[in-house]
């Protein structure tokens, strides 16, 4: 199963891949395996200058949640999550009528 998501100059598959069926589990580790990757440099260099300052705030908050290992997470540096800046919650996957890729929603929390 192929999942897409864009968001701006974004564009990341999601492989989901399960040989006894896939399920829901499979689903969401995927989606949480791909953004949990590190930027690329390339990555880096598409984030438009205008939201550069809310990327690097996301990354920080992000190292500061993870207990015990704030160093460690910042050392690693940007993740693809943190180009999301608030939009990380799920609101579901649409497949196209036809033939087709899965794709990816994500939003901010409705407060």
């Amino acid at each position: 199963m192929l999942i897409n998501f864009n968001l701006g100059p974004f564009e990341w598959e999601v492989d989901v891949k399960n040989a006894e069926g896939i399920t829901c589990r499979d689903v969401f580790k995927a989606i949480h395996k791909t953004f949990d990757e590190q930027l690329t440099l390339y990555e880096k260099k598409l984030i438009p200058p205008h939201l550069r300052r809310e990327c690097e705030e996301a990354f920080k908050l992000r190292c500061k949640v993870v207990p015990g290992l704030e160093a460690v997470e910042f050392r690693k540096g940007l993740k693809r999550v943190d180009v999301l800046y608030d939009g990380t919650i799920f609101q579901g996957l649409t497949k196209p009528e036809s033939d087709g890729d899965w794709t990816l929603h994500l939003g901010k929390w409705p407060f």
